[in-house]
């Protein structure tokens, strides 16, 4: 029996929508008809799985149900190919158990927010039972046959419902789910809110004044009451919300989203966790590490670990070594995020750990950001409005257009873009590149659909940004302020364009919000509303904006370039390169622009703060150098 099924994500999709039989699920999954049904229907159910306890975080013990080697093999199959089935790419608010998603993701979503409200589900898995996974199966999109259902249904259920521990559980309950999250991110998004699901555990948070009472409030006596909303489409979907588990945070206090604080720009851990690291190894290099070892079981209550484990062999290294590991990416994948005294304290730890235990210098990598997308093929579009059709409503620019043929010519001699995959759109570039509504969506589709796994997508865009409705806008050149859905580009469209490319890296950079012609005045600031628009929903690209809410994207006047823009240049002219490297990552980018943008701001007086947003677990490489 093969450990792991060859064919291509593609060829897995199309063989399991045409499966018709029990044996088309056994050569699916590349094993025997006959090994099949022993397992399932032949093999005692309590020979199938191993049962044990682990603590919950409230000391409460967990049930986990874990197959034995055999069977885990055919559900690891069969993940593998529900993994290939259901595509989240375009669903950001799915955070767990999908690729390049993390508690790290998750929690992104929710920094320096007002509010931050989370529940749990009670008894998640166990509460999906085989009647609705069977018929998740039948259902649409799926529609497989009732026997075909039956035999899936079997391979992932014990004793009637989803074990936690099987590896199929993850990727069926969010398949259940799918239903669930449409409408809880349409309620979000109602409401002014940021909304996501890591497995059981619900997050929405928002920026408005008060806090959504379709969502959640207090009553009369002071206490915190779920949402008619919320609990309606919880309870319509066949979940329960866990009592014990509903907290409304506050910016005055602590906010916390999957373990992780974010409170600040960037999330963090706990406090009590880097304390917890040192005393683990204060106590190994005080008193030994099988001393160690025996305090942590003790405090970890050891009635509850899996009964399997040796708890004589030293493993106490191992997870001192996890735990720091952790840390460490959490404050290294986001380079926006450590000062050096947080990189200190990381190294610290890692070198006390390095001490005791020399070999794992060999396998640790303290910089976990090794990942990087984007290294193939350069494909962009760059646009510039600088004058507007609809005149009494948006009126004109003067830097849009440089700012946008001055991108285009540092795309193409220094940053590895070539003309073919680089396209123009801006004003007196002749009619079939007018930076109108129509021109500005064929082109974007167009480049989105010719770039593969490999390459960068860029789509740059400088002129009026406007709101309206749940929707923020760029203005083209035909946008008529009354008609911005059918005239103007949403930035959702646009998002959605990109989220079905092929591309591994995207990348969507906004300058918008131009102060006019007179510093400091013009239009309106960039609103909550639009800023809000702009990032939700940003998996799997990053998006960078020239300022944040209530701050304008200021111009200089002497040589004709907005600030933001100008020192983009200058970054991707090489300024913002570190130690000579050949790739220059959106991470270096972002963190020169804003420095220098910020400085000039400051120095007349005024606020502008470019803004980063980024899912992925790595580094976007937006220029490569020879």
């Amino acid at each position: 029996m093969s450990t792991i099924l060859t064919s291509s994500d593609a060829e897995l999709r199309q063989y399991f929508f045409s499966l018709q039989t029990r044996q088309d699920v056994a050569t699916l999954l590349d094993i025997g008809d006959k090994d099949l049904i022993y397992y399932l229907y032949i093999k005692p159910k309590s020979e199938l799985y191993t049962t044990f306890y682990i603590p919950k975080k409230n000391g409460e013990p967990r049930k986990i149900c874990a197959p034995i080697n055999s069977l885990k093999l055919i559900q690891r199959k069969l993940n593998q190919v529900l993994q290939a089935v259901y595509l989240p790419a375009l669903k950001s608010y799915v955070q767990g158990f999908a690729s390049r998603r993390s508690v790290l993701s998750n929690a992104r979503f929710h920094t320096k927010q007002k509010y931050v409200f989370n529940i749990d589900l009670e008894d998640f898995f166990p509460s999906i039972n085989f009647g609705r996974v069977r018929g998740l199966f039948i259902a649409k999109p799926y529609g497989l046959n009732d026997e075909v259902a039956t035999v899936l249904a079997q391979i992932c259920c014990f004793d009637g419902k989803l074990p936690q521990g099987a590896p199929t559980s993850p990727i069926v309950s969010n398949m259940i789910c799918s239903r669930m999250d449409r409408q809880l991110q349409y309620l979000a998004k109602l409401q002014k809110c940021i909304y996501t699901r890591y497995a059981d555990d619900i997050t929405f948070s928002t920026y408005i004044k008060s806090f959504p009472s379709e969502i959640a409030t207090y009553n009369d006596e002071g206490k915190l009451i779920i949402g008619e909303s919320l609990e309606k489409i919880i309870h319509s979907n066949g979940f329960e919300i866990n009592p014990k588990k509903v907290r409304l945070q506050f910016p005055s206090n602590r906010q916390e989203v999957t373990g992780l604080i974010v409170n600040n720009s960037s999330p963090n851990v706990p406090r009590s966790y880097i304390r917890q690291i040192r005393a683990m190894l204060h106590s190994w290099e005080k008193f030994g590490e099988e001393s160690a070892q025996n305090e942590y079981l003790k405090k970890a209550d050891v009635k509850y670990r899996q009964p399997q484990r040796n708890h004589h062999k030293l493993f106490f290294r191992e997870i001192v070594r996890g735990k720091i590991e952790y840390l460490g990416l959490i404050r290294n994948y986001d380079k926006n995020y450590p000062k050096d005294y947080d990189k200190k304290v990381y190294e610290k730890l890692y070198n006390r750990l390095i001490i005791k235990v020399p070999d794992f210098a060999k396998k640790s990598n303290p910089t976990p950001l090794s990942i990087y997308f984007g290294t193939g093929k350069r494909h962009a579009l760059v646009i510039g409005v600088n004058s507007y059709d609809d005149k009494d409503n948006f009126k004109n620019l003067k830097v849009c257009v440089k700012d946008a043929e001055a991108l285009e010519r540092q795309l193409l001699s220094k940053c590895g873009f070539n003309s073919s995959s680089t396209h123009l759109l801006a004003d007196g570039k002749g009619k079939a590149k007018i930076p109108n509504r129509s021109n500005i969506l064929q082109t974007l589709q167009a480049i989105a659909q010719d770039a593969k796994q490999e390459d960068l997508l860029l789509f740059y865009y400088s002129g009026h940004g406007a709101f309206e409705g749940l929707t923020s806008y760029l203005v083209a050149k035909d946008g008529a302020n009354r008609l911005l859905s059918d005239t103007a580009v949403s930035i959702d469209r646009v998002k959605q364009i990109m989220k079905e490319s092929n591309a591994g890296a995207k990348v969507i950079i906004i300058d918008a919000c131009h102060s006019g012609a007179n510093i400091g005045k013009g239009i309106n600031p960039g609103t909550e509303e639009f800023f809000t628009s702009l990032f939700e929903s940003a998996e799997g690209f990053a998006l960078l904006a020239s300022c944040k809410k209530n701050e304008f994207s200021y111009e200089l006047h002497h040589n004709e370039r907005s600030v933001f823009t100008y020192y983009l240049l200058e970054a991707l002219d090489g300024n913002a390169r570190q130690n000579n490297s050949t790739f220059l990552t959106l991470t270096n980018v972002s963190n020169y622009v804003t420095v220098n943008v910020k400085d000039w701001a400051s120095k007349k007086g005024l606020s502008q703060t470019p803004n980063l947003s980024t899912e992925l677990t790595g580094e976007i490489c937006l220029a490569v150098y020879n």
